[in-house]
């Protein structure tokens, strides 16, 4: 019960992440978007024996791992996926202008 009301909040709390980046677009390139979505996700993240703890829910025992083909970080207790942009705005706070900057080197 408690746990589908987080689901609920953080799968509104994406989908209102990703209206925000649809009306943010105009401020970087699509061309600095994907090469922020290519920069290495396990540059981002400390991976060890290919897992972390995830920041999207409580965690002690690291649950989230690598997923390396997609360049991502996955958390299959609350069954999202972070990419480079994803982490830096979920669990550092930052806006998805200043991920997509920071990550495309500008």
């Amino acid at each position: 019960p408690s746990h589908d009301k987080k689901r609920i909040k953080m799968e509104s709390n994406h989908l209102k992440g990703w209206v925000d980046r649809q009306n943010d677009r105009t401020a970087v390139t699509d061309d600095e978007i994907a090469e922020a979505r290519r920069y290495p996700v396990d540059r981002l993240v400390e991976f060890v024996r290919g897992k972390t703890t995830a920041w999207c829910h409580e965690d002690r025992n690291p649950s989230a791992y690598h997923g390396t083909r997609t360049n991502t970080v996955v958390c299959p207790v609350c069954d999202l996926k972070f990419g480079p942009i994803d982490v830096l705005m979920k669990r550092d706070g930052m806006s998805f202008i200043d991920a997509v900057k920071s990550l495309a080197g500008r």
